[in-house]
């Protein structure tokens, strides 16, 4: 994942939007490849933010003080697709 997500930072422009629907868990490791994409789209001007956020991982951003670093869209009417990245 982490190479997927660095991929799409370094081809894009502009938010990189990433459709987290169906997690319903994420480990340290996970968290850190969100941090570490999120500081990449940083440094490349961009902004990641989190589509489709569901409430218990809402709740652990929120309660790790990680909502501040990984912003999160609340609302998604449609999943993306199959593709869970967009650049």
């Amino acid at each position: 994942m982490r190479d997927q997500l660095h991929a799409a930072v370094d081809g894009g422009h502009g938010p990189l939007v990433l459709d987290v629907t169906r997690v319903e868990m994420v480990d340290g490791v996970g968290l850190g490849v969100l941090v570490g994409a999120q500081r990449r789209a940083a440094r490349a001007q961009r902004r990641l933010v989190l589509r489709g956020t569901p409430p218990r991982l809402r709740r652990f951003l929120r309660a790790t003080g990680l909502e501040r670093i990984l912003p999160t869209e609340n609302h998604d009417p449609e999943p993306l697709g199959p593709t869970p990245i967009a650049a």
